[in-house]
């Protein structure tokens, strides 16, 4: 079985094909194990705990932050701001100020429906002298100053199970499944098993 179709076979379990959202899609067993499956894992929070404290590990000197939802959403969610010894500031334009006007996050996602995860970089912009004073930019070439972390962080997850999705998975159109966010024809891979908050694209 080829990497794609086992992806889209864990999907089906959790996502009624070619249903639109509403009673019938809430009340499909696929949803209802979803749900339960999100009602678990709220209750194990050793398994949170056991990924938090390995990220804290691993990155001892940059600022690990939790933006999970699993009441809402199907994956454990963590951005690290990489610019070392930086605290984060609850004022973000004072800190992206401290910066120079340029901050980087690693965006780790680590699905909770089964052992995958994804993560990238984002380059945030502030310059407010322009029109469109944020912007953003995704990345996926690992900074050098986080090579060697983010190789142990690899290293660490696969060793307890989980297998990264590349790029190409997670931008998958899964075509005959909706979520509550997403009609059909928009919905990926990344939508399914991590977050359907925002199209891939849009990240």
């Amino acid at each position: 079985m080829n990497k794609s179709k086992r992806i889209k076979d864990i999907i089906y379990q959790y996502y009624p094909q070619n249903y639109n959202w509403g009673t019938d899609y809430i009340n499909s067993l696929e949803y209802r194990k979803q749900l339960q499956v999100r009602k678990n894992m709220q209750e194990n929070v050793e398994r949170k705990g056991k990924i938090t404290k390995l990220l804290a590990q691993i990155f001892k000197r940059f600022m690990v932050v939790d933006w999970s939802n699993i009441e809402e959403y199907n994956c454990y969610e963590f951005r690290i701001l990489i610019h070392q010894d930086q605290p984060i500031w609850d004022d973000d334009i004072q800190l992206i100020k401290k910066l120079n006007g340029v901050r980087y996050d690693l965006m780790l996602f680590i699905s909770i429906l089964e052992k995958y995860y994804h993560f990238f970089f984002v380059e945030t912009t502030f310059d407010e002298r322009k029109k469109d004073t944020w912007s953003f930019r995704r990345f996926f070439e690992c900074p050098d100053h986080i090579v060697s972390l983010v190789d142990v962080m690899n290293t660490k997850l696969k060793k307890d199970g989980y297998c990264e999705l590349s790029y190409k998975d997670v931008n998958e159109v899964v075509d005959d499944v909706e979520t509550e966010l997403l009609n059909r024809g928009e919905v990926k891979v990344f939508s399914c098993l991590f977050t359907d908050l925002y199209p891939y694209e849009d990240l």
